[in-house]
């Protein structure tokens, strides 16, 4: 006689399903995770991108005023994005309407800005060398902390200093 009987049939199929259900909510914990590694690493390539913006002097026709430099924009109050910026005023600082959106940039379904401390800050990149300085106050660095949404106890902090360095933990 070949072939499988019922009953194997039903361990077999019993097996993969069991297996599925272990491995599924691993799965998706590991999908999260990945989204918020991915938004850790994309903010801190989008400082670089601005760093270096600013070191080649790339060339911006602001609407007013003339460009100084190329920043970041971050504020606990828009948890969902934050804003690449050219600066038009040399007020070292994003100003809404004054300065220009470079780029505005919306982090992965899932994924929040927690805190940032300053609340609300820029980091701004004045070429030649560049110059970073980060506003309001401006203090030695700043931290972003990107979570999970629905798991704030899965979190990534970035640290940006005034020395260029910019450390994820």
């Amino acid at each position: 006689m070949r072939g499988f009987t019922i009953p194997e049939l039903l361990v077999s199929v019993f097996i993969i399903v069991l297996m599925t259900a272990i491995i599924l909510p691993s799965w998706h914990a590991g999908e999260t995770t990945l989204a918020l590694d991915r938004a850790a690493h994309k903010l801190s390539q989008d400082v670089r991108k601005a760093t270096e913006l600013a070191q080649r002097a790339q060339f911006f026709q602001c609407v007013t005023g003339t460009i100084s430099g190329y920043g970041m924009y971050i504020s606990s109050g828009t948890p969902a994005s934050y804003t690449l910026y050219v600066e038009c005023n040399a007020n070292q600082t994003y100003d809404v309407g004054i300065d220009a959106v470079f780029q505005a940039v919306t982090l992965e379904n899932k994924i929040q800005i927690t805190s940032a401390i300053p609340s609300s800050f820029s980091v701004l990149f004045v070429p030649p060398v560049p110059t970073i300085t980060i506003q309001p106050g401006n203090p030695a660095q700043a931290q972003i902390t990107l979570s999970v949404v629905d798991d704030l106890s899965r979190f990534k902090v970035i640290t940006i200093t005034i020395k260029g360095i910019i450390d994820i933990d």
